[in-house]
């Protein structure tokens, strides 16, 4: 599958062999952070929401073997609830939206000789729709989930080494580094967020990862920069690390 640079839209901006394309996120200043330093020479890794594929690539040509796990166009994701919402607006919105990002996808996949592997689906159906991993990688998803530990324990499920999770952190809490919390997102006043569920903690994170059966633990902050509306700021993330015994 290929398209067009005018059908695609960019989530994390990307170099690619036709030039600089610019996404939302820029984190290539932060990559080597973001992606936990982990070593993915010969490992078989599944990344879920791999967006226009900035990350799959990267780790493909760090040497990983990738498998990729997409809601894609026709998928039924997790929106917000609401008489404010106009899910029969929004839902044709978004299809759009999501198809340009696969669209972006794939033009990078051919502009770069990728070898990753799509599947399409849901996080919470991984463990039957995708092989085991040794490294399995989940970047900034889980505030989109309704059940984002539903969505650690599946991807759990699936990696067999080392897990990778990251994620931003827009609510600027000291309780949200100190205690193993949500804090829920969208609010009954305020319909235009309607893709976004949980702002899950640092702690939270590290603690789910340890019930899971991952040690030796790992975090570290880093702040990628964010283009919204004609401007740039840098947003706080964390990226866990964890083990298999």
């Amino acid at each position: 599958m290929t398209a067009t640079t005018e059908e695609c839209l960019y989530y994390a901006t990307i170099e690619l062999p036709d030039g600089v394309h610019q996404g939302i996120w820029d984190c290539r200043e932060v990559v080597d952070v973001y992606l936990g330093h982990v070593d993915f020479s010969g490992k078989t890794v599944l990344e879920v929401g791999p967006a226009n594929g900035y990350f799959t690539f990267e780790m493909e040509r760090r040497g990983g073997i990738l498998t990729c796990l997409d809601l894609g166009q026709e998928g039924r994701w997790d929106l917000v609830p609401g008489p404010r919402i106009d899910h029969a607006a929004l839902e044709p919105a978004a299809r759009l939206t999501l198809a340009r990002i696969e669209a972006a996808f794939w033009h990078g996949h051919a502009a770069t000789g990728s070898q990753a592997r799509m599947v399409y689906g849901s996080v919470y159906d991984a463990p039957e729709l995708v092989e085991k991993s040794q490294i399995g990688i989940l970047s900034n998803v889980l505030q989109h989930l309704r059940d984002p530990i539903g969505g650690l324990m599946a991807l759990a499920d699936r990696t067999t080494e080392t897990i990778i999770v990251t994620e931003s952190m827009w609510i600027d809490d000291p309780v949200m580094e100190s205690h193993a919390v949500m804090q829920l997102i969208p609010r009954a006043h305020l319909p235009e967020i309607s893709q976004s569920w949980f702002q899950v903690s640092m702690p939270l994170v590290g603690e789910a990862l340890a019930m899971l059966g991952f040690e030796n633990l790992r975090c570290e902050f880093h702040w990628p920069e964010f283009h919204d509306k004609g401007s740039t700021r840098r947003v706080k993330h964390m990226t866990w690390v964890g083990q298999r015994p």
